[in-house]
């Protein structure tokens, strides 16, 4: 297992930043006093913009602290020693709340495309808050969602990492569209 370092955002990021969008998501939830810390010292002294996957939904009054927060990456973000890099590999070392997601649509539509699965709903309509970008339930998907659920969650997706602590990144690929995985592999 080798260990995850800012190195392998910034590899990942210049080997897609050619062939799609790539975002960072952080489920702030699991550790909210250290990224509102992070937000707080970081903001307006970098050009990170920090968006809340939770705003405009259902969920839109959740603190952010305890939302799903997205970065778009680009390079004016991505360069060694750079605060989302740092924070990046601090929170890969404790924590498993990181996804790197990348997707050639537009970002205002696959944002959108991924609110729409904040919620679900089981099998008598009744909604349930669904933790998709919380990397411990990635295994866990295939109880989760159908088949068909699952093809068209990931059917923008051209990638979709997540890191778990004590594993490797690349063994932690969810799925890549030059070889997505079909939804019996996850179960």
């Amino acid at each position: 297992m080798s260990k995850i370092t800012q190195n392998t955002i910034i590899e990942t990021f210049s080997s897609y930043k050619d062939l799609c969008n790539l975002y960072l998501i952080i489920d702030a939830a699991q550790q909210p006093e250290k990224i509102t810390d992070f937000i707080r010292q970081k903001y307006g002294k970098t050009n990170l913009i920090f968006h809340s996957l939770f705003a405009g939904t259902q969920e839109g009054n959740v603190p952010f602290r305890a939302s799903p927060i997205y970065i778009k990456l680009d390079t004016d973000n991505m360069y060694e020693n750079s605060p989302i890099c740092l924070l990046f590999e601090e929170l890969c070392q404790t924590e498993s709340m990181i996804n790197i997601i990348g997707s050639t649509q537009d970002e205002a539509i696959f944002v959108k495309h991924l609110k729409n699965y904040l919620s679900i709903c089981d099998e008598n309509g009744t909604p349930y808050l669904f933790r998709w970008y919380d990397p411990r339930i990635g295994k866990y998907m295939h109880q989760v969602l159908t088949e068909e659920q699952w093809l068209e969650f990931t059917a923008p997706m051209e990638v979709w990492w997540i890191s778990m602590v004590q594993y490797d990144f690349e063994s932690q690929i969810i799925m890549h569209n030059n070889y997505r995985k079909q939804y019996e592999n996850h179960q």
